[in-house]
């Protein structure tokens, strides 16, 4: 057994490696959307002045909002400026202005800050290496579940762009591999990366009952759940923090005029089969579920149930936001949570899954070259 997880373990490194120089090798080293833009201007204001404020000159851009003290601020959850913060310090501070002599030391940091997509996605590809491996007591299955992921879905675009979609998935990946562990330590380390996904996208307190269901299927009890509950613990702290500061009130999140508030079926619809918006048209990949299913629950019931869950929530919020389209580009908005967990199942059909995931390696490489979607 410990020979077997140190092998997948082991594959997993590699094939975070892997997905990694790939997504380098297609980075554009910009945000490319304003929303990005935002997020990365505030890692800078972090790191750089310890503030969450932002210049006027961000006034410029639509996705800032007024503050207290008439101060102008970023309307995103807080996670991501964060974890940009550590890429950006190193890439200014330490590479910039010591390493590379004559670089300017701001745009090295900018260009290491917005490195964190393409680390983020590739970790979720390893983890979901090392996921299917245990699943499915196979490495070979695990690097080929976790290559469908990086390179058939809109994980690969994604990757070039600085919205909080990677990182978001990447920690809830990582929270149900923590409880898949079945250990005490597994369901603190749940708790604290769910807590940082809510930190992230605040959208993310929807999920969780699906992982408190996970964990009571797979045996944890009231131990487990505390263990989980005190996890949250800092997450919720940063979400009411970052409101506080930003509002002086902790439960504003800084979206007015923005909801759930628009019509389910057309949302739906449009997720599903709308001739430019729907995911099935981006990742044809998930067209192998179907078949895949009924097979993987029978063999994986607690797994099935978590990604049933995440699925059904995610596609239930996302038809219901107020502009479920996500803005005027080209693409799917539906949050690539969907595509993250569900290649787990897509192994079954093979032959199928294989031709289907060619032809989502080609969308997915296609759509990494183009703007992707503002919202």
């Amino acid at each position: 057994m410990a020979s077997r997880t140190r092998d997948a373990i082991r594959a997993a490194c590699w094939t975070t490696l892997f997905l990694l120089g790939v997504y380098l090798l297609i980075n554009g080293g910009q945000t490319f959307i304003s929303d990005g833009e935002i997020m990365l201007q505030t890692t800078a204001r972090l790191v750089d002045y310890h503030t969450l404020t932002l210049a006027e000159e961000a006034a410029a851009f639509p996705q800032v909002v007024r503050g207290q003290g008439g101060f102008l601020f970023s309307p995103y959850g807080v996670g991501q400026p964060l974890a940009a913060g550590a890429l950006y310090a190193f890439g200014t501070y330490v590479l910039g202005m010591h390493l590379l002599p004559g670089a300017l030391p701001y745009n090295v940091g900018r260009f290491c800050a917005l490195l964190l997509p393409a680390i983020a996605t590739a970790l979720t590809g390893g983890m979901l290496a090392f996921w299917g491996a245990r699943l499915y007591q196979s490495l070979r299955i695990g690097v080929v579940v976790a290559l469908l992921y990086g390179l058939g879905t809109l994980a690969l675009p994604y990757s070039r762009f600085f919205f909080s979609e990677p990182l978001f998935t990447c920690c809830l990946v990582l929270a149900g591999l923590a409880i898949a562990l079945r250990s005490p330590w597994g369901m603190l380390l749940a708790g604290l990366v769910l807590g940082y996904a809510v930190a992230t996208r605040i959208a993310g307190v929807f999920v969780l009952p699906a992982f408190v269901l996970y964990a009571w299927l797979v045996g944890q009890r009231l131990k487990g759940l505390v263990l989980l509950g005190v996890g949250l613990v800092p997450g919720a702290v940063l979400v009411l923090l970052n409101n506080w500061i930003r509002f002086r009130a902790i439960f504003e999140r800084g979206y007015e005029g923005q909801g759930f508030t628009g019509n389910f079926f057309e949302g739906l619809a449009g997720l599903l089969f709308s001739p430019g918006k729907s995911v099935l048209l981006y990742v044809p990949l998930l067209l192998a579920l179907p078949l895949a299913v009924w097979p993987f629950a029978r063999r994986c019931k607690a797994e099935a149930v978590l990604i049933g869950g995440l699925t059904l929530v995610i596609l239930i919020y996302s038809s219901l936001w107020w502009i479920w389209w996500g803005g005027w580009g080209v693409g799917a908005a539906l949050p690539r949570p969907t595509d993250a967990l569900p290649d787990i199942t897509a192994w079954y059909p093979a032959g199928y899954t294989v031709a289907l995931a060619g032809a989502g390696a080609v969308c997915a490489f296609a759509n990494s070259q183009c703007a992707w979607h503002s919202g």
